[in-house]
């Protein structure tokens, strides 16, 4: 998969100091690759993976999202596979059930950077548990964007497929970046209804995010629609 996330050069600084009080609040680069898990039954729709953003005080930028699809026990019938991820609004509580993944979450570019401020991140549960395709439970919402990633793959009867994945890499400058705003987030859900056996099938998820944490008030001087 190709993975180029951010930029030599950004257009504008990841702190911002108060004038009045000279105050810093400093931004980061960060970046999540990992495994959300391995899953059969799934229906279409259902919730593999949701993340929240809760701070008032910086934006979550994504400048790159990448997903990898696999089948580590192979379809005994040929199918399509996918997923499809939204941009989630008015969202005042995070998802519940699965797992947290917290752990493959928040990993800053340079040291000097701090913790993410990402409030929950949680993924399906995965087989081998049982029952191993429990979907989440997404938190409380108003809405859902459009369609903002989606990846497929077709698998055919006794082939475990190994897809190379998709990196979807995010412009910043002279576009309409994909912001997280207080209170919005994203989510993943499975496109196609996966066999209801995990000896008929299991299908693999992999994730890339990457994404610069900015104080509200750089994004604001810079994106006069913010």
């Amino acid at each position: 998969m190709l993975h180029n996330p951010v930029p030599n050069k950004l257009p504008f600084p990841l702190t911002y100091v108060n004038p009045s009080t000279g105050i810093k609040k400093k931004g980061g680069a960060y970046e999540a690759i990992g495994q959300l898990g391995t899953y059969y039954g799934l229906a279409a729709g259902d919730l593999i993976a949701a993340l929240r953003w809760s701070s008032t005080d910086y934006a979550m930028l994504i400048t790159g999202f990448g997903v990898r699809l696999s089948c580590p026990v192979a379809f005994t019938t040929p199918q399509f596979i996918g997923v499809m991820s939204y941009k989630a609004f008015g969202l005042t509580t995070d998802a519940t059930g699965g797992t947290d993944i917290g752990s493959i979450f928040g990993t800053p570019r340079r040291t000097t950077m701090g913790a993410s401020k990402i409030a929950g991140v949680r993924a399906a549960t995965a087989a081998p548990a049982s029952p191993g395709h429990t979907p989440l439970t997404h938190g409380t919402r108003t809405g859902l964007s459009n369609v903002i990633f989606g990846q497929s793959a077709y698998s055919g009867a006794a082939a475990n497929i190994n897809d190379p994945g998709i990196y979807l890499d995010l412009p910043i400058a002279n576009d309409k970046p994909l912001f997280i705003e207080a209170n919005e987030g994203f989510e993943m859900q499975n496109a196609i209804a996966l066999p209801a056996a995990a000896t008929n099938g299991l299908l693999s998820i992999q994730l890339i995010l990457d994404w610069l944490e900015v104080p509200t008030e750089i994004i604001r001087d810079y994106f006069s629609d913010f």
